[in-house]
């Protein structure tokens, strides 16, 4: 019972300090100053005159990088003169762009560049506090709940607008028709009982892509394929053989 007790009050210690810390980042969020990671085509821009940090650094604003922001224009006007995502995707990789500095492999990949073609910073939306991290003590996890639209936090930039409105809502016109809803394992055929290889989505990799995720593929959804348009491995694989051949050395 005092083991419960004191990991309660540990809790709302931390859920009182984290909605200080928030209240502090929210101030400079609503003046205009760097509070964590920037979207791809903003770069931090150091302003001496502005009060340091409390690590005695200085101070940073938002600006845009002037040798990426021209290759995402292009990428928004490919996708909206009809250009398919792979293609440009891969003329966003050869050109240059750039990936999220988060990224582990420092590399953009395709889910990586949809997400960014949705981006609401390059019309000059900016928004702070839309999620919210929530630890979980049975589950020993942090998730990432969204916040209701009072307690969010929204600025229009012009001076870091990269697109115009019209070009970035017809990109999203076509985004959305592309989107479609969870599918769970084929089962169309009569008869059809759903196998082990119809369950390993996502477990097989591309070695030639940095351990790049396999998307399903092929007329039956029976194969699978790397997804990176610049794979030095362009073949399709299929799922059952692979996850027999598994099984067989496994055993």
């Amino acid at each position: 019972l005092a083991c419960n007790i004191r990991c309660a009050m540990d809790e709302e210690l931390l859920n009182a300090m984290g909605d200080h810390v928030r209240d502090s980042l929210a101030n400079l969020f609503a003046n205009g100053w760097v509070t964590g990671a920037l979207a791809v085509g903003y770069r931090p821009k150091p302003m001496p005159h502005l009060p340091r940090t409390r690590m005695d650094k200085v101070r940073t604003v938002p600006a845009i990088d002037g040798n990426a922001a021209p290759i995402i224009k292009r990428a928004f006007e490919r996708v909206a003169a009809g250009m398919s995502l792979a293609e440009a995707y891969r003329l966003y990789r050869a050109e240059g762009g750039p990936a999220d500095p988060r990224s582990s492999t420092g590399r953009m990949y395709p889910q990586a560049f949809r997400r960014m073609l949705e981006r609401k910073e390059y019309i000059g939306r900016w928004k702070f506090g839309r999620l919210k991290n929530k630890w979980h003590d049975k589950g020993d996890r942090l998730t990432q709940v969204p916040q209701p639209e009072d307690k969010v936090i929204r600025r229009q930039v012009e001076e870091l607008r990269i697109i115009d409105d019209r070009l970035f809502m017809e990109v999203q016109q076509i985004l959305a028709g592309l989107k479609s809803g969870p599918a769970g394992p084929r089962t169309s055929e009569p008869g059809r009982v759903a196998q082990l290889w119809d369950l390993v989505t996502g477990v097989f990799c591309c070695a030639s892509c940095d351990d790049q995720r396999f998307y399903v593929g092929g007329a039956k959804g029976g194969l699978m394929r790397c997804p990176d348009p610049d794979c030095k491995s362009k073949c399709m694989v299929d799922r059952r053989d692979a996850v027999l051949a598994i099984c067989a050395v496994l055993a």
